[in-house]
Formats: structure tokens, sequence, C-alpha cells
């Protein structure tokens, strides 16, 4: 690990690997570089890839304050320069990426390609929007711990979910600070995330768990450069690993079906959480 100071506050990180493009990591809401300990083991291979910790996250600083996602962004974007790393490919997950498009929006010199790995709210519909207001009301209340800890394990996790990986990420989630998981939760909630993904002129790779709280094709229609054609299909995936699918019925217990488009390489099966368990190739066309 390597910490690099940014007008007083530490930023952590890690790096391994050579190659281009570099691969810059970011991680979710209230979880840590750590997250993305398999893809950066897969991808040092052939690529230079880092990690990073967000302000408020895993060994970076937590300063009071301000955590919306252009300054989580505009702290990505200095790290990248302080490393020396340009026309990367930025791989974000949840508020990553959220992060991730508001880098590229803003610092395009600096991102080539750009992965969503199961994206926060981009362009939440009216009601969602009302959802996450009223989550940020709660957290701001006098226990917000328990209030994370009810959202992590009822709405993060499948029942059939490893209990033993769930109480890993339940923990490793609640060791963020409760202020900077609500102002980050504030960031989302009011970030400007139709407007902003309209801006970002890179190629954009989507993956998705089974289910998504951004509407497909509502993400095609605002960015024109996403890799995500307009016929859907129904497939049974019993496994979560990169571009294998397996079509037909399933009496399977432990099969699931998902909507993934044809061409596009999705994981499908699972839950957030073991999405995040997956190797996820991208290659740029």
């Amino acid at each position: 690990m390597a910490t690099l100071d940014r007008g007083g506050v530490k930023l952590s990180h890690e790096e391994a690997g050579s190659g281009t493009p570099a691969m810059v990591f970011v991680h979710g809401w209230t979880c840590d570089r750590s997250y993305f300990a398999p893809q950066c083991e897969h991808f040092r291979e052939t690529h230079r890839v880092i990690a990073l910790d967000l302000r408020g996250h895993g060994d970076s600083d937590a300063p009071e304050g301000d955590h919306s996602m252009s300054v989580l962004a505009d702290d990505v974007a200095w790290l990248c320069t302080q490393l020396g790393v340009t026309g990367a490919v930025v791989v974000g997950h949840s508020m990553g990426a959220i992060v991730g498009i508001e880098l590229t929006a803003r610092h395009p010199q600096l991102v080539s390609a750009l992965v969503l790995v199961e994206p926060g709210p981009i362009a939440p519909p009216p009601e969602l929007a009302a959802l996450l207001s009223g989550f940020v009301e709660a957290m701001s209340g006098p226990d917000p711990e328990a209030v994370r800890r009810d959202f992590v394990s009822k709405s993060l996790f499948l029942p059939s979910d490893d209990p033993v990986l769930k109480e890993r990420v339940l923990v490793g989630m609640l060791a963020a600070p409760n202020h900077v998981a609500l102002e980050c939760f504030r960031g989302m909630a009011t970030w400007p995330g139709e407007t902003v993904i309209k801006a970002v002129g890179v190629p954009v790779l989507a993956v998705h768990a089974d289910t998504s709280i951004n509407e497909p094709e509502r993400l095609a229609a605002l960015c024109q450069l996403l890799r995500m054609p307009r016929r859907p299909e129904w497939v049974t995936s019993t496994t979560c690993s990169p571009r294998r699918r397996s079509t037909g019925s399933s009496n399977s217990s432990s099969a699931r079906q998902s909507l993934v488009w044809p061409g596009t390489p999705v994981v499908t099966g699972g839950s957030p959480a073991e999405v995040l368990r997956c190797r996820v190739s991208f290659r740029r066309r």
C-alpha cells in the first residue's frame, strides 16, 4: 500500500503489473480497494492495475465535509495524474461507477474506456429518488449505524449468498465512518447523473446483477456509447464467470435467469456481492 497527500488528505492505493492501457479500479459506497482484489490479481498479468481507497474509505483519511461525486472524482483524477496515468480503463462498482462517470466527464484525457459494475442510481425515476432522499434522512437520525446495517444486510444480498462472505462484507462496509457514509450517499442522491452521463465520450460497458437499480434501456438512451444492444434475451446461468452462458431451461435450484444483451460480455447471475467476485474481462474495439 502507498499513500499520497492531497491538500492534507491522505489517499491510499495499491498498484501492480505493467502494460497499457492501465486499469483503475474504484470501489463502491463504504467499501474499499480490497473488493477488487481478484480482478487486480487477474489483470496485473497484462496491465498496470491501480486500486484505490476513496477519501473516507479503507486506509484513506476520512475528513469531515464534502464527499460529493465531483470531489471524489477529482481525488481520483489527482491520484492518476500523480501516478502518470492517462487513457486508463476505469472500472467502478456501485458508487464507484458513478465516480467513474463523473471522472470521465470532468477529466476526459484520463479515461479511454469505462466499465460500470452494477452502477449506483444514474437517472432514478421520482419514486426511487424519493427513496434515496428518505435513506439520507434516516441516516441523519440518532442511530445511523443501525440504518446502514439494516440496508446492507437486507438489500445487497440474496438468501442463497455465502453467510461468511455476507458477514465479511457487512463488517467491512460498517467500518466506514457514519459521516462518510451519510455524505457519500447524499452525494449520490443529489448527483445529476442524467446530465453527466451524456458528456461521456468513451466506450462504456455495463455489467449488471440479476436485478439492477438502473433500467438498461434508459441507460442506453442516455449514453450512446454504452454497449447494450436493443433486443434482450433470457439465459440461465449457474455460474458467475466472464462470457460463460448456458441457454435453455434448468431444474437446478442454483440456476438463475438473467436479462443479458446479445453481443455484450455481461456477467450474469448473483447479487452485487457475487458480481464483485467475478473476473470481468474488457476489450476495447
